[in-house]
């Protein structure tokens, strides 16, 4: 009665009914064997469940890429056809339809090279270029470098990175991404005039980096949602602002660092947070 009744599982199974466990009975061979058949089935389930989640992440990806290519293609497009046409009243106007023509294939190109950026970081085959760095050293130089813009913003910068050696393994070019795309997010959704925090501390065998910047609200209710790929919050959808792919790249990055990177919103301030495991030979 046993051997039929998982014979009869195993046949539910092959038709589809994956994840389908059988009552395990006794201690003998036939015990084992529905044992094993249980893993299998929970194991088919999951694959099963993995290969359909791929497919509709595959699916939002090309309908989200279609949707933000589709935009400054359709406005590239109609302007020409406004010159091929010679629907323009003196070069004043002509002058003026090259200059959009120009900006949105800009805006084309950039949102192409973000598409296969995020792409290249999701392969399982890429590759790092690490080297031992000073992170406490990397970020005074790219802070020093990024106070001109912060002040044409109206951002005071409030920092307080710890004057000591802390090494970290990174790909440094890959990394200055993340630091960068944090701080024109800062720029972006700041309060202006307003302060800028960064901090950067050492704590056991952890580097951990906070970008605070004073906002209105948070752009979402759950804040880390917009480390998902394609979202983006209400105010940057209006005004046209990122291809939603800049964080998700961030984090993508971070995570190939073995390190982590989260958000909170908390009395008025946005918190960008990373953590990644300090050096040691």
């Amino acid at each position: 009665m046993y051997l039929k009744l998982i014979s009869e599982s195993v046949n539910h199974i092959a038709n589809g009914k994956l994840g389908m466990t059988i009552g395990i009975e006794g201690k003998d061979e036939l015990t084992q064997l529905a044992q094993n058949i249980n893993y299998m089935s929970k194991e088919l389930e999951n694959k099963f469940e993995y290969e359909r989640r791929i497919e509709n992440e595959k699916n939002e990806l090309i309908t989200n890429v279609s949707h933000d290519l589709r935009t400054p293609l359709t406005s590239i497009i109609g302007y020409l056809d406004l010159l091929k046409k010679g629907q323009y009243d003196n070069k004043l106007q002509y002058q003026e339809c090259l200059e959009i023509i120009y900006s949105k294939s800009q805006r084309l190109k950039y949102l192409i090279d973000e598409l296969f950026e995020y792409t290249r970081l999701s392969s399982p085959d890429v590759k790092l270029k690490l080297s031992e760095v000073d992170l406490a050293g990397l970020l005074e130089q790219i802070v020093g470098e990024y106070i001109p813009i912060f002040e044409k913003e109206q951002l005071s910068v409030q920092k307080s990175i710890r004057e000591e050696y802390i090494p970290v393994l990174m790909d440094v070019e890959k990394m200055v991404r993340v630091y960068e795309n944090l701080f024109m997010n800062a720029i972006k959704f700041s309060l202006k005039p307003s302060e800028l925090h960064i901090k950067l501390e050492a704590k056991r065998n952890k580097a951990i980096l906070k970008v605070s910047n004073k906002t209105e609200k948070p752009p979402v209710n759950d804040v880390n949602k917009l480390f998902e790929r394609f979202f983006r919050g209400d105010k940057a959808r209006r005004n046209n602002h990122g291809t939603g792919l800049g964080l998700a790249i961030s984090k993508r990055i971070v995570e190939l660092h073995d390190g982590i990177i989260c958000a909170e919103y908390k009395e008025g301030w946005m918190n960008f947070i990373l953590e990644y495991p300090i050096y040691r030979k």
